[in-house]
């Protein structure tokens, strides 16, 4: 496992990203950039038999939060 980076091309308002301990939440097809840390525990329901739901999907090769550190402060994400 590691973390995703996740760009909804198609979507259905009935799938759901669903992670232990926090609400489901849908990631909109909206052409946006969605980080999903799939280091914890999740899965996705899609609940219409008929709607599609397509990812294009980058795996990160990162295994803890803290492996983005680098990135995001060079990117002035975040400061020290």
């Amino acid at each position: 496992l590691d973390m995703r980076l996740h760009i909804p091309l198609i979507t259905s308002s009935q799938a759901f990203f669903v992670f232990a301990n926090r609400p489901p939440f849908q990631l909109p097809a909206d052409g946006s950039l969605y980080w999903v840390n799939t280091l914890e525990y999740h899965s996705v329901f899609n609940g219409h038999q008929a709607d599609d739901r397509l990812h294009l999907v980058f795996s990160t090769g990162a295994k803890a939060l803290e492996d983005y550190l680098p990135f995001l402060k060079n990117q002035w994400l975040i400061q020290d």
